[in-house]
């Protein structure tokens, strides 16, 4: 079970419909391994550009999960995820301007 501190919603945000913002891709990783130590993952990622007080989508960076793996096992959706992941964070740390990332998670069963 997920258990976010009393004063920090972040990890209930990206459980909810809400998501949650990271700003910047060590950010982004921070998150992901704050989220792996409560065996939860980032599923999906809206990444957005940020220029001149302007946020531009990103769709080529940005992840929207495989709804046809969702009944697979939770491991096997992790390791998916991570793949994902790993793929995109490897092309958004080459990325000159600033990127902002709304997350939603998965977790174990």
């Amino acid at each position: 079970m997920l258990e976010p501190s009393d004063d920090d919603d972040a990890i209930l945000a990206a459980s909810s419909g809400r998501g949650h913002r990271c700003i910047g891709v060590y950010d982004l990783i921070a998150f992901s391994e704050r989220l792996n130590a409560q065996k939860a993952w980032i599923d999906i990622v809206e990444t957005f550009e940020l220029a001149d007080g302007l946020e531009t989508p990103r769709i080529d960076l940005s992840i929207y999960g495989d709804h046809g793996s969702y009944n697979l096992p939770a491991a096997n959706r992790k390791a998916l995820a991570a793949h994902r992941l790993s793929e995109m964070l490897a092309v958004a740390g080459k990325e000159v301007s600033p990127l902002g990332f709304d997350v939603w998670l998965d977790r174990n069963d």
